[in-house]
């Protein structure tokens, strides 16, 4: 019985956590489109990658300690809480240092997404082993099927992706708390 509750709980962490990956990649085949339609020059695409990237780099230690104190599914909570934030900050701004603080304040809250260690609470020895490499196939997944919706939807406005974005975000927070059990208890 046990056993069949732990397959039932990593079945939903699963999806959500698809879920999770392509709503996160649902800007990313639009911001040089949107970085355009700001007028500025290209290198500010290459800008933003880097100042979240950089943000991510920094944080990532800090909600990996965080999640090993006040549970995996906690910190992934509030990182896309904060990752939506970020997101209405980078859609409603449209000065470079502004956009600059907001795609730094995004990559804080998106290194809590890549707390992982729910599968290795969940999980031991070969079924670990399966349950990892699935997730790295179902991130790969999810990321691309995030551009190709994002891509999709910013053809049509480039502001509706980010109007589907923070609001699944804020929906995919709450579907943690309710259908996923904390790991650490």
């Amino acid at each position: 019985m046990f056993l069949l509750e732990i397959k039932k709980q990593m079945t939903r962490f699963f999806i959500l956590y698809f879920c999770v990956n392509l709503i996160n990649n649902l800007i990313h085949p639009v911001t040089p489109a949107y970085v355009e339609s700001l007028n500025m020059p290209d290198y500010v695409f290459g800008l933003l990658f880097a100042t979240m990237s950089f943000s991510n780099f920094l944080f990532s230690p800090f909600w990996g300690e965080l999640s090993d104190r006040k549970g995996r599914v906690t910190v992934i909570r509030i990182c896309m809480v904060g990752y939506a934030v970020g997101q209405f900050g980078f859609a409603a701004c449209s000065n470079l240092a502004f956009i600059l603080f907001f795609r730094f304040f995004a990559g804080i809250f998106s290194g809590g997404f890549l707390v992982t260690a729910y599968i290795s609470d969940m999980t031991e020895g070969h079924e670990r082993t399966k349950c990892l490499s699935f997730f790295a196939a179902l991130v790969t997944m999810a990321v691309s099927v995030g551009f190709f919706i994002g891509g999709f939807i910013g053809k049509i406005n480039i502001y509706y992706t980010f109007m589907l974005q923070i609001p699944l975000l804020l929906i995919e927070s709450f579907l943690f708390k309710i259908l996923l059990p904390e790991s650490l208890n």
